[in-house]
């Protein structure tokens, strides 16, 4: 693009590390997007194309949220992003973030609202083990997101739910204790 500079990422190829294939796309969800699915469409994108035209655009000056869960425990270390937005806020594994809740484990990153792709790294001890990702976006004039992609490593599997299920009585066809001519310590 013209007027890249050093600090953007817009003439970088596409993420080596990209962890798209960790994602969870089927559970993504965003808050005061103003078309419904275009956060996700975003997402998608950002796997084979940096400078196309999905955008997703926040409602009004509240922001915009994006829940990004994943299929596998992942390492980020990097978010590649072209926004309006001002403010990037960054949550590890708390599902219940808002636009108005103030998490007190986040990140906080200045973003210059350009239309260039900046890399924001992330520290590796914080961002070690992570299984859903929550990105709060705010201020800025042109509140619009238009590539958003997470780099990193797949870690390791989610563990998965086990049914058991207990019996709190006995069932009463094996409550009958046995004969003793049937026993066969009694011979």
């Amino acid at each position: 693009m013209q007027g890249c500079s050093e600090a953007c990422a817009c003439s970088d190829a596409l993420p080596s590390k990209s962890l798209y294939a960790a994602i969870d796309m089927d559970k993504v969800a965003a808050q005061n997007e103003r078309l419904r699915g275009s956060c996700l469409e975003v997402l998608k994108k950002a796997h084979s194309d940096r400078h196309g035209p999905p955008s997703a655009h926040g409602k009004d000056a509240q922001g915009l949220l994006v829940k990004i869960p994943f299929v596998h425990k992942v390492s980020l270390n990097k978010i590649e992003i072209k926004s309006g937005f001002t403010q990037m806020e960054v949550v590890a594994n708390n599902q219940y973030v808002t636009l108005s809740s103030k998490p007190k484990n986040s990140d906080k990153y200045t973003l210059t609202g350009t239309e260039h792709i900046l890399p924001v790294p992330l520290p590796n001890y914080k961002y070690k083990n992570v299984d859903c990702l929550t990105v709060r976006l705010t201020g800025g004039d042109e509140r619009s997101l238009s590539y958003l992609s997470l780099c990193g490593a797949v870690t390791g599997a989610l563990p998965t739910a086990v049914n058991v299920s207990y019996e709190l009585y006995p069932l009463p066809g094996e409550t009958k204790a046995p004969k003793a001519s049937q026993s066969p310590l009694l011979h």
